[in-house]
This record gives structure tokens, sequence and C-alpha cells, in this order.
């Protein structure tokens, strides 16, 4: 489970910087137990504190951790910490933004989707 969401990587075909504010890691996984916890591993960036801690990338990823398996097939638990009010309706709307932009400067890979 966790290596499924290490590899989660969407728009990971756009060259580096095409999205300025796309993460290249939008979930980071913890492997800690207890992880993660929403008064540190979200949230804007403290000083002292571990890049996780600080809210990854300006709060445009999302921290992942606590998996556990039940005994169902399709029962797997965990714990998500976002910044609601950066990586919800904000951040979606900044990240339409930019693709847009990107493909209105490459109408040729809009034949590609």
């Amino acid at each position: 489970v966790y290596a499924a969401f290490e590899k989660f990587a969407p728009l990971s075909h756009l060259p580096e910087g095409a999205l300025p504010s796309l993460p290249p890691r939008p979930l980071h996984t913890m492997r800690d137990v207890g992880t993660p916890r929403p008064a540190s591993h979200c949230g804007t960036p403290k000083p002292g504190r571990p890049p996780a801690a600080r809210g990854e990338w300006g709060g445009m990823a999302v921290s992942v951790g606590n998996v556990k398996l039940a005994d169902g097939a399709w029962d797997i638990c965990f714990s998500l910490v976002v910044n609601n009010m950066v990586r919800g309706a904000y951040g979606a709307a900044l990240l339409m933004a930019e693709y847009h932009q990107y493909l209105s400067a490459r109408p040729d890979e809009l034949l590609r989707l």
C-alpha cells in the first residue's frame, strides 16, 4: 500500500517546472507510528521544524500514514492530513490555471489527451 502511495504522481509526464505549484510527490508517505498529525504535519511553514512538519510544498502536498490492512479484501485504513485552505479549492484552481496556461501554449498536446 505504501508503494502505491509513493508511486502516485499525476501529471508526472509534464516537464519539470511546467506547473510551478505541483509538488513532485503530491502524497508524502509517513511510516512512523501515529503519523501524520494535524498539528505537526500540515499547515504553514514554521522555523525549526523538519520539512514534512512545515507543510511540504507550501501545503500543496498531502501527508498519508498510519496504514492498516484489515481482514476483508477491500479493507484498507489510513490517515490523511491536508491543509484544506491551500490544497482544497484554492490549490485546485491554481493548478487548473497553470495547466490551462501550459496547454494553451502547446495546442498539440491537447490532441494527445
